[in-house]
């Protein structure tokens, strides 16, 4: 059983106030969190309050997150807003497929991961089908590259978003300390790339890297070096957007599954790589990073 939400301090007057008007959906939010504030399992919630136990989670989570103002709708511009396919994609592959253990599901449906993420179910279903997921079968499921790859890419290691974009993951372990250093990179202020070299790049990284895993753009195969090091594969997308997807979502599983297993210092780093125009970065290996 879930352990009793925690009020912030005067909000217990504020739902009730909320609560005490006319019915609507924020008074149904507001009588959520004061059942779980209450200490009531989340199943007797949704019965009482004829919901779900998923949306129960949803807005406990989104009251702890933002207090009351979580519980109000998110805004809807006037155009439609741009779907984050990596982040639908990353909480559907993530741990196998398997959603958190607090939703008690085996595996997800459009409908369940919708609520989660608070989209449409018709978006998750439309996401799922252009990038072929089937949600009973993800412990065969492949990116679409050349040659294929499964969704864990491994640690990064070095990282170029421009026009000839690459990624490079290595199978070693250590995976937690590149996402740190990858999430602390992108965190800092932004600024153009430099002038890049696949070579140079590559160049930098030492041996005890280990087995490498290149992923670039169709177009920037012909950039990669010929003498890579030993063990090292070369992947290609079709687009330089499916590379960004891509890459994204091999991030956003490993935070999530990091998460999961109850490390909340790292975030999804994904989003923050989707909005830069350009971003170099080289995995530290105990030296500077390489500008």
């Amino acid at each position: 059983m879930a352990p009793a939400l925690v009020l912030h301090h005067g909000d217990r007057q504020r739902l009730e106030l909320i609560i005490s008007k006319a019915p609507t959906q924020l008074a149904q939010r507001a009588h959520i969190v004061l059942l779980a504030a209450s200490g009531l399992p989340n199943t007797e919630i949704a019965q009482r309050t004829g919901t779900t136990r998923p949306t129960v989670l949803k807005w406990r989570e989104r009251y702890g997150a933002a207090g009351i103002d979580g519980l109000t709708d998110r805004p809807r511009p006037g155009r439609r807003v741009q779907v984050d396919e990596a982040e639908i994609l990353a909480e559907t592959l993530a741990d196998r497929g398997i959603p958190p253990p607090a939703l008690r599901a085996p595996r997800w449906s459009s409908r369940l991961l919708a609520s989660r993420l608070d989209v449409s179910y018709t978006t998750v279903a439309r996401v799922w089908r252009k990038w072929r997921v089937q949600p009973d079968r993800l412990d065969t499921y492949v990116f679409p590259v050349e040659p294929v790859l499964g969704p864990d890419l491994g640690a990064p290691v070095a990282l170029h978003l421009g026009t000839r974009p690459i990624a490079v993951f290595t199978t070693a372990p250590g995976a937690h300390q590149r996402l740190l250093e990858l999430a602390h990179a992108l965190s800092l202020p932004a600024r153009p790339s430099d002038p890049f070299c696949p070579a140079k790049l590559l160049s930098h990284l030492p041996g005890s890297a280990g087995p490498l895993r290149v992923l670039t753009g169709r177009h920037a195969l012909a950039a990669l070096p010929r003498g890579m090091p030993p063990g090292t594969t070369a992947h290609h997308t079709p687009s330089t957007e499916t590379w960004l997807t891509v890459v994204a979502t091999a991030l956003g599983i490993q935070a999530r599954e990091a998460a999961r297993g109850g490390d909340r210092t790292l975030s999804d780093p994904g989003p923050t790589l989707r909005a830069l125009p350009a971003f170099t970065w080289l995995a530290r290996f105990g030296r500077p990073v390489v500008h």
